[in-house]
């Protein structure tokens, strides 16, 4: 009798803490919405629950040991299948290295990745990760061939085009659009050095690093909204030299179970979300650790972008400036021409982008934030004798009938880049090639 009830006992403790776990609305809220995915969950659950009532009726038959074993292979099957839907579809962000001077970097390579698009379907995409680590299908040779203008662009996600193939990207499409309208005689390359939750201070020490090497004409950079926070996590990270210039940014330690957890987060779909929910449940601290900078998530950190007066956010923008002037500093020295591009997040655009994306950040539905951090941006770059291009103006007037912005994921759609690519080409033709005439 105790087999049984001992069978008993740990069948309604496993059957009670997968749906728990994984359906758990407070920690990731818009897991238990429909997908494919979680369809095929469902009938792999209640075949474990089908398999444990019927081997509890016939404990007595077949055996506890035998039933055990019958379990574990389900379990095992349950994983292969997990780790099949993983390595089809990564659905984690493209994998990373620590990298001893900018903390962290791309793995270059071929992913195969999705974005959480709606809640009936993910988007799908392929992101090319060259030897130099630049978003591109193709090796890009550090020499610049002759007659040609070279663009290298600078920023995190966005620019990098999270969530669209690489023919969409933005910096594709600019490209494109430069030696499409341009003069024949000279070619033009924009090279896409945008990396996952990179901020100035660690593309200054790129630049400076390796950017420069490519020997470009003109950088561009990208100053994201989560550039703000992110700065100021990153220079508690920094390393000094003994004239107290940053030389580069200490990158997390490398442990065992980092490389386990990482692998776990790239190749299996369903056990991901159960190790995030341990980590987050029970070694909260420690998960913050590892998250603070990269993927945390949480009101107060965009709370600045819900608000008109950035007064109490003063000395935290003056970090993001100090590490532009370094940008612009180094590109002056070297006689390249330098720019930066402020753009909106989907919440500061409309009411309705991103409309799904933004209740994980605690952010009111059919909210749209005031524009005028941009203006702050504007002004301050203006003073400086930047050349800055705004996209808040254009992105808000948008009148198309196709999003921007994912529903779910944050980042800007293929309409979304094109657009951005358009204002680029606008603002790089005029501001940069016409004096070059």
């Amino acid at each position: 009798m105790w087999p049984k009830r001992l069978f008993l006992f740990f069948s309604v403790i496993l059957l009670s803490l997968l749906p728990a776990i994984l359906f758990h609305r407070s920690e990731i809220p818009l897991f238990w919405k429909w997908s494919a995915n979680y369809a095929l969950f469902a009938i792999l659950y209640l075949g474990l629950c089908v398999l444990s009532v019927v081997f509890y009726l016939k404990i007595d038959k077949i055996g506890l040991t035998f039933c055990v074993y019958l379990l574990f292979i389900y379990g095992f099957s349950f994983l292969l299948i997990d780790f099949v839907i993983g390595s089809v579809s990564y659905y984690s962000q493209v994998d990373m290295r620590s990298h001893p001077v900018y903390h962290h970097f791309p793995h270059p390579g071929k992913h195969r990745l999705i974005v959480r698009n709606n809640f009936f379907s993910n988007q799908r995409f392929n992101m090319s990760i060259n030897s130099a680590g630049l978003r591109s299908d193709k090796e890009i040779p550090i020499s610049k061939p002759e007659n040609c203008f070279r663009i290298l662009a600078l920023g995190d996600s966005f620019l990098q085009g999270y969530g669209v193939n690489d023919h969409e990207t933005c910096c594709y499409l600019l490209e494109k659009y430069l030696n499409d309208s341009e003069n024949d005689t000279v070619r033009y390359e924009v090279l896409n050095a945008g990396v996952n939750s990179f901020a100035p201070i660690i593309e200054y020490i790129y630049l400076k690093t390796d950017g420069v090497r490519f020997n470009p004409d003109l950088v561009i950079l990208l100053l994201d909204m989560s550039d703000l926070w992110q700065t100021q996590e990153y220079l508690k990270r920094a390393i000094k030299d003994q004239n107290g210039t940053i030389v580069a940014i200490r990158p997390p330690a490398v442990t065992l179970w980092g490389r386990v957890n990482r692998f776990i987060l790239n190749r299996f779909y369903y056990t991901s979300w159960l190790i995030m929910y341990i980590e987050r449940t029970f070694f909260k601290e420690e998960y913050d650790k590892t998250q603070t900078a990269i993927r945390r998530r949480d009101i107060e950190d965009i709370r600045f972008t819900l608000s008109a007066d950035q007064k109490p956010w003063a000395e935290e923008w003056q970090s993001v400036y100090a590490d532009i002037d370094l940008i612009n500093g180094f590109c002056k020295e070297r006689n390249i021409g330098f720019a930066v591009v402020v753009y909106p997040w989907g919440h500061q655009v409309n009411g309705f982008e991103w409309a799904e994306g933004r209740k994980w950040w605690n952010i009111p539905d059919n909210y749209t934030a005031p524009p005028d951090v941009s203006y702050m941006l504007e002004e301050e770059f203006r003073k400086r004798g930047i050349p800055v291009l705004n996209l808040f103006p254009t992105f808000r007037d948008y009148k198309g009938s196709e999003l921007l912005y994912y529903v779910i994921d944050l980042h800007w759609t293929k309409e979304g880049n094109k657009l951005a690519a358009q204002c680029l080409y606008d603002f790089v033709k005029d501001k940069f090639l016409r004096k070059n005439r």
